[in-house]
C-alpha cells in the first residue's frame, strides 16, 4: 500500500483546492472559529459513549452541538469530504 504525502495548501494546485471564501470571509474569521472549536473539545469528549445514558445527557450534548455551528464550518475547511 502506498503512502500519500500530505501537502501544504500552498503546494496544491489552486484548481484542486476548496474555495474557502464561500465558508469564511477571511483567514481571521476561520482562526476564530477554529479556536472556539478547539476549546469545546474537552466539553464534547465528556459525552463520549454516554449519549444513551439518559435524555438529560443527550440534551446537554445536543446543546454543545448547537453551539458549534461556526466550528463545524471550520471543520469542513480542515477535513473536506474524501473523493
Amino acid at each position: 500500500m502506498s503512502q500519500k504525502e500530505l501537502l501544504n495548501r500552498n503546494e496544491v494546485p489552486a484548481e484542486a483546492t476548496w474555495d474557502t471564501s464561500t465558508i469564511f470571509k477571511s483567514d481571521e474569521e476561520f482562526e476564530v472559529a477554529y479556536q472556539k472549536a478547539e476549546a469545546l473539545l474537552p466539553q464534547a469528549s465528556e459525552f463520549q459513549s454516554r449519549l444513551a445514558e439518559s435524555s438529560d445527557t443527550l440534551l446537554k450534548a445536543f446543546g454543545i452541538s448547537q453551539s458549534t455551528r461556526d466550528q463545524r464550518r471550520a471543520s469542513v475547511c480542515l477535513f473536506p469530504p474524501a473523493e
